[in-house]
C-alpha cells in the first residue's frame, strides 16, 4: 500500500468526549477518505462520520491539519510529532535488537 494513501487521524470522538485515533484511506489525494475505526463495525467515508471532529492527520512522511474529514493544509513532516518520533525510534531499536540475535 503506498504511504500517501494511508494516514492516522487524531480526532475527537464527540459522543465519548475524548481524543481518539482512526486510520484513513485515500483512494486518490482528492478523495474523501474511508475511516477505519474500532468504535464502529463498518468502514464509512469521513463525510458520514459526524461523530468525529478531525484535528490533524499524519503518515510516515507528512503532517496535515484536517478540515471536514480531509487533509486540508500540509503543515510539515510527521517528525514534528514527538510521540510519533519516539515510537518510530523504539521500533527501529527493537528491529536492531531482533536482527542482532
Amino acid at each position: 500500500m503506498p504511504v500517501e494513501k494511508l494516514s492516522l487521524a487524531y480526532v475527537k470522538a464527540l459522543e465519548l468526549n475524548q481524543a481518539h485515533m482512526v486510520l484513513t484511506y485515500y483512494e486518490k489525494p482528492s478523495s474523501t477518505p474511508l475511516i477505519l475505526d474500532n468504535l464502529i463495525s463498518r468502514i464509512k467515508p469521513a463525510n458520514r462520520r459526524p461523530d468525529l471532529l478531525h484535528v490533524y492527520s499524519f503518515n510516515a512522511d507528512n503532517l496535515w491539519l484536517t478540515k471536514k474529514g480531509r487533509r486540508s493544509t500540509l503543515v510539515g513532516t510527521s517528525d514534528q510529532l514527538k510521540p510519533w518520533v519516539k515510537l518510530k525510534s523504539r521500533i527501529q531499536n527493537l528491529d536492531k535488537d531482533i536482527n542482532v540475535q
